[in-house]
């Protein structure tokens, strides 16, 4: 089993440079040119430069799906998501900022088994520590999500979403995910003792994987060392009300059983006991 646990999400790539936002996505060449359904949707809903892609998908659903045609949704749930996959694709490796915390965070992180690596990200995690070591390969990794260069990619909705029309049903995230990323999911992490976060919001689309993990730290004895890395006080902010949720409102519970420590990327106060972290770290 593994000692650590690393679950890395889109902030991470974010800390090493890349413009990896929806946003970004939908504001590029990459995004489809089509003026009217779904992909129009998410267009109009980005406007305010923030969306959550995968929401917004959802949104569009529930309110669409009986009056619109399947093969037109069909279309462009498929046209966006193979768009994303190349946009992701001319991120990758492009212009890392090794000044970072995620890339110094990587530089910690030698071939070993003792830590495993869940990504919720598109990136090739293992491409990107061969690219901080220069040379070394064999991580352990699994990309939650698929990745480039698993070949494929994972955007939907959440399973709970009922449609009256079952064929809708490939859009959720539970039909797409390969079975074998979850094997011994919770075993791995009841037989660690230490979880790090870093750039995952936890938010409502991704809850599945995590409520089991939170409700159950707030609640028993077993003591797990929890580090959770944010981009800023509101980012830190969110992130404690989306385990709040999780912990099914005893928030305060965790934090007397299992109190997280919180470092905020982007905060000059924080820098001294980031650069701690990172120099006590090492596998």
């Amino acid at each position: 089993m593994y000692d650590k646990i690393l679950f890395i999400g889109n902030g991470f790539d974010l800390d090493l440079g890349f413009q990896t936002r929806y946003t970004d996505f939908i504001k590029s060449p990459y995004y489809p040119n089509d003026q009217s359904g779904l992909i129009a949707y998410i267009k109009e809903a980005s406007k305010n430069n923030w969306i959550d892609l995968e929401i917004a998908i959802q949104e569009y659903m529930i309110k669409n799906y009986k009056a619109s045609d399947f093969d037109y949704n069909k279309e462009h749930f498929f046209k966006i998501r193979d768009a994303l996959r190349n946009y992701i694709r001319s991120c990758e490796l492009a212009n890392i900022n090794e000044n970072s915390v995620a890339y110094r965070f990587l530089r910690r992180i030698k071939k070993n088994t003792s830590l495993k690596i869940y990504s919720f990200n598109y990136t090739d995690v293992e491409g990107i520590l061969k690219y901080c070591h220069k040379s070394q390969s064999g991580y352990d990794i699994t990309h939650i999500h698929g990745s480039l260069k698993d070949g494929y990619i994972v955007i939907g909705i959440d399973n709970k979403t009922r449609f009256d029309n079952s064929k809708y049903n490939f859009m959720k995230k539970s039909i797409q995910i390969k079975p074998s990323n979850l094997s011994n999911f919770q075993d791995i992490i009841d037989n660690s003792n230490e979880i790090i976060f870093f750039g995952l919001s936890l938010g409502i689309t991704d809850q599945e994987y995590f409520n089991n993990i939170f409700s159950r730290l707030s609640r028993t004895k077993v003591h797990k060392k929890i580090t959770i890395f944010t981009y800023d006080g509101e980012s830190e902010k969110n992130v404690k009300e989306q385990i709040d949720h999780m912990c099914n409102g005893k928030l305060l519970q965790l934090f007397i059983r299992n109190p997280p420590i919180f470092y905020k990327t982007s905060d000059p106060l924080d820098k001294d006991a980031i650069d701690k972290f990172l120099k006590e770290f090492y596998i």
